[in-house]
């Protein structure tokens, strides 16, 4: 992150940071942190908002670094969590892909040409996404995953578990 700009506010009980603008991987990040210290663990709250964040800066030291994926990510999420445990984070949010590469989908296109759906001589390419999601604990739901393209829509919900377990429901539908 560069060019952070903000304040912050502490009284004895709450500290509250709010970040006015930061640039983070070619887009804009703001948001309010706020901290509440009554005795016990901390109680902490997190609204952020990410716009016109490029994709191909965001995936530098993931897993998809290799991936030739581009766009612009915009998302908001609102976050709560006690102390430092980590299973405790509830949250919700969305996201959202525009002018993008995200990937292309070659073994769904075989699949829709051996049911007899022509799409043409190419992969079905996703260019834009959304994504609405809530967290509790150690599990993100995913309550909508849209993947659009020209020749089919991928539409998914599910769970993702911090443990590595995945269970989804996807569904393609062609146009």
């Amino acid at each position: 992150m560069i060019g952070l700009r903000g304040c912050f506010r502490s009284d004895a009980e709450t500290l509250t940071l709010t970040l006015d603008e930061a640039q983070y991987a070619g887009g804009t990040l703001a948001g309010r942190m706020t901290r509440e210290n009554t005795g016990g663990p901390s109680r902490n709250r997190a609204s952020l908002d990410l716009a016109n964040a490029r994709v191909e800066q965001m995936k530098e030291e993931t897993l998809m670094a290799d991936q030739a994926i581009h766009g612009a990510m915009s998302a908001h999420v609102d976050m709560a969590w006690t102390g430092s445990d980590a299973s405790s984070l509830t949250g919700k949010g969305t996201a959202d892909l525009q002018d993008g590469y995200l990937f292309s989908l070659p073994p769904l296109s075989r699949l829709l040409q051996l049911i007899a759906l022509n799409v043409g001589q190419r992969d079905p390419v996703i260019r834009s996404g959304r994504m609405t999601f809530h967290l509790g604990g150690d599990t993100l739901w995913i309550d909508l995953l849209e993947l659009p393209s020209e020749e089919v829509t991928v539409r998914a919900h599910g769970t993702l578990r911090r443990d590595g377990g995945v269970r989804l429901r996807v569904v393609a539908n062609p146009g």
